[in-house]
């Protein structure tokens, strides 16, 4: 997956972990940090999604 393509997920246009920090010109390891030390702000599927298992295969295809 290229970090600059322009991905979308359920009709919305979404960033990846990559993309993010690629932006903020950060690691991905800081991304993730600081996304858990804050997880508590955010809704899942509203704010982010996580993917796992076949929903994340067919993502990444």
């Amino acid at each position: 997956m290229d970090g600059t393509a322009i991905l979308g997920f359920k009709r919305q246009r979404i960033l990846t972990t990559v993309q993010l920090a690629e932006v903020y010109e950060t690691t991905i390891n800081s991304i993730k940090k600081n996304f858990n030390s804050n997880k508590d702000r955010f809704m899942s599927g509203k704010h982010y999604y996580l993917l796992k298992g076949e929903e994340l295969r067919e993502f990444k295809r």
